[in-house]
């Protein structure tokens, strides 16, 4: 696409603004104490918090539990705004606070108590600052420290994760992950760490399998390690990874009639191979065909094809897939002399389980098998939704517009996740939120009719609050 004369300026401008924007973020993070609140109806409540917490309570977790704040869907903590401004207004309280230390009873106004926690964040120090120097046990040690006083430290947990990983322990760097992932179903690190688990699991789970003859092949356990209680941490049914299903060898021509399919497209075999290596070493599939690909249509999916028809594709491709285990990728493929492909088979084990997990009623269940599933598809919308409906029945409404907002990072111009998060922050008379976003749907997505219904029911919730 040519560019118009007036790009270059604009981007530079578009650059400019985000640089100084987040130097002013950093700037006002930097200046603003880390905080977290307890707000009560009474102060009886707040002593009896204050009792708790003398007795070993983990003040983010009363604060979830029992904080009538809106921070509490956060674990108490404030944003860098809120605690400076909180700061400001409580200078002699809060000023007085060290690491860790917890203010006595504060009156707010009619009906309004306070407890404020000024954050701990030494450990967190102390085992960032091991892990870089390599030493693990060391770093393992202080990171546990920090999350049980900050069990929604979502750096620790993917640090802590890491060092598992260093250490051969994947079995207990995986619910780390996962923990990371159901306060922020977005984040990428976790996403792409638990991403390259699931891989090892799948090669691990190809070439433990027992072969005709051997010893041990009628027994479903042979071969395989007596799981720690680390590694299975919590219920086995719900923690147990789906093996992929092969397909058939690479010498039967046999495949299914349709495949789910991605797809990446380069000029070069030595382009194909440098994108095969970076896949090897971690980087998810789907981001390296949303920032590599050449085939345009693909790369606005994330290289998904959808569920394709495989007598549709060109014999290269039918005979590479024969053999190739959902979740793997395969080598580079020669489509002409300008093109050449590497092709993936998704990995969907997990919504069978979600399937099972459902028809039996287990809502847990179902809820991480959806997780599993979209460390390896992010981009799949229906399971965001499927998630933040899951969320929605089990009253973790913050977990559901988290899951609504990243389906929208990767479907943008999607109406149901702008429609449900309307009627979600609506249901919560989040007025002005709802409306705003209502705003951003029709816009982004078009004015569909429930946008419209939702945005008139926004207006009428506005004039009823007096705003």
């Amino acid at each position: 696409m040519k560019k118009s004369p007036g790009e270059p300026q604009t981007l530079r401008r578009i650059i400019l603004s985000a640089c100084a924007l987040l130097l002013i973020a950093a700037t006002a993070d930097a200046a603003a104490p880390h905080l977290r609140l307890i707000v009560t109806k009474t102060a009886a409540e707040e002593e009896a918090i204050r009792t708790e917490l003398s007795a070993g309570g983990s003040f983010a977790m009363l604060a979830r539990e029992r904080s009538v704040d809106p921070s509490s869907a956060h674990w108490g903590e404030l944003d860098p705004a809120e605690a400076a401004t909180l700061k400001k207004q409580l200078s002699k309280e809060v000023g007085a606070l060290r690491e860790g230390g917890i203010t006595g009873v504060i009156r707010l106004g009619s009906s309004r108590f306070a407890l404020i926690q000024r954050i701990d964040l030494a450990p967190y120090r102390a085992g960032a600052q091991a892990f870089r120097a390599k030493n693990f046990g060391e770093a393992e040690k202080n990171l546990l420290i920090h999350l049980q006083s900050n069990p929604d430290a979502i750096k620790a947990r993917v640090m802590l994760g890491e060092i598992y990983e260093q250490r051969h322990m994947p079995g207990k760097a995986r619910p780390e992950y996962e923990e990371a992932l159901k306060l922020d179903p977005g984040n990428r690190d976790a996403l792409a760490r638990l991403a390259a688990l699931q891989r090892e699991d799948a090669g691990t789970v190809k070439a433990d399998a027992p072969q005709p003859g051997q010893a041990g092949s009628g027994n479903p356990s042979a071969g395989k390690k007596d799981a720690s209680p680390a590694e299975t941490r919590g219920s086995a049914e719900s923690k147990v990874i789906p093996a992929p299903e092969p397909l058939p060898a690479a010498g039967e021509k046999t495949l299914p009639d349709r495949l789910p399919l991605r797809m990446i497209v380069v000029g070069s075999a030595a382009e194909a191979a440098g994108i095969l290596d970076e896949y090897r070493r971690g980087k998810p599939f789907f981001f390296l065909a949303d920032d590599r690909s050449a085939d345009r249509k693909s790369r606005l999916t994330h290289g998904d094809l959808g569920e394709v028809e495989t007598a549709s594709l060109q014999p290269e491709l039918r005979e590479e897939l024969a053999g190739l285990l959902p979740g793997k990728v395969s080598g580079p493929i020669k489509l002409n002399e300008h093109s050449y492909a590497l092709i993936q088979i998704k990995n969907t084990a997990h919504l069978k389980e979600v399937r099972k997990a459902l028809s039996a009623g287990r809502l847990k269940d179902a809820q991480e098998h959806l997780i599993q599933h979209l460390s390896l598809n992010p981009d799949d919308l229906s399971s965001w939704m499927q998630l933040a409906l899951l969320y929605e029945k089990t009253n973790a409404t913050d977990r559901a517009e988290a899951a609504y907002r990243q389906a929208l990072i990767f479907h943008p111009a999607a109406a149901e996740p702008y429609e449900r998060l309307g009627e979600l922050m609506l249901s919560k008379k989040e007025c002005i939120a709802a409306r705003e976003t209502l705003r951003t749907g029709s816009r982004e997505a078009g004015a569909s009719p429930i946008i419209e219904k939702l945005s008139e029911i926004a207006d009428i919730c506005l004039i009823g609050t007096g705003k």
